[in-house]
């Protein structure tokens, strides 16, 4: 009995506020359920009529306690509900954030590849379309490079190529002009 009193009177000095009542309670049903069973042993060589008076008393004390017990079960029960509907809500609200955050991240991820294809994709249709040109024979196309990455570059490359076939085809209509004036 000592070693129960014990734990209860642990229990609720580290309990919150709201169980301490319940273990308050379980400790003076305890208290009497344990004096009136001390005093029903220390009465059995006295008369029966007593000792039927302290059972009484004791099992009365009993229930109190037993009661007690009970509204300190439905309490931790009820504690245990209410932090676990907080849990799942929290558990709720953070899976809510996840995925805002993974549509958030996709949405940007799509940007970034359109942009990253439109920046790579126009450079090179003009490369494309001075290659035509340059295949169907006009080589006065002026192409006008900004840009100084891998792109850019091709662009260079082709305008420096028409700019240089241009100057070729100058060069070999000049000599035959020249030689059909000699």
């Amino acid at each position: 009995l000592k070693l129960f009193a014990e734990q209860v009177a642990d229990r609720r000095a580290h309990a919150d506020p709201a169980m301490r009542v319940h273990y308050e309670s379980i400790e003076k049903a305890f208290t009497d359920f344990a004096r009136l069973a001390k005093d029903t042993i220390e009465l059995k060589a006295g008369g029966l009529g007593e000792a039927a008076m302290m059972m009484t008393a004791a099992e009365t004390a009993f229930a109190k306690l037993d009661k007690a017990v009970d509204e300190l079960s439905s309490a931790i029960a009820q504690s245990s509900r209410t932090q676990a509907d907080a849990a799942s809500e929290t558990l709720l609200h953070a899976a809510q954030v996840s995925g805002i955050t993974l549509v958030c991240g996709l949405i940007v991820s799509v940007m970034v590849t359109f942009v990253s294809a439109r920046m790579i994709t126009g450079p090179l249709r003009e490369a494309v379309h001075i290659a035509q040109d340059v295949a169907s024979g006009n080589l006065r196309h002026e192409v006008r490079v900004d840009r100084r990455d891998e792109t850019g570059q091709v662009l260079s490359a082709m305008a420096d190529l028409s700019h240089r076939l241009n100057q070729l085809l100058m060069g070999v209509q000049q000599a035959a002009q020249e030689i059909e004036g000699a």
